[in-house]
């Protein structure tokens, strides 16, 4: 499978709740009910989130150091 990277970014929750296109290639970008489409993946240099909102590695905290939130 050829991966062509898009990077784009999932506002509100951070959980992937829509498909959309690619503006530039018109690959589908996004996804449904929290899981990325498939060819989707997480890009950390983005947020350094060490795993995608919603994912089951993420486990819904594990993106976050519980020491830092005030």
């Amino acid at each position: 499978m050829l991966f062509v990277d898009h990077v784009y970014c999932i506002g509100e929750c951070g959980g992937a709740n829509q498909k959309s296109k690619c503006p530039e290639c018109g690959a589908e970008i996004g996804g449904q009910q929290h899981r990325l489409t498939e060819g989707n993946r997480l890009a950390p240099e983005m947020d350094e989130a060490p795993f995608a909102a919603f994912s089951e590695e993420a486990n819904n905290l594990r993106n976050f150091n519980l020491a830092d939130l005030h």
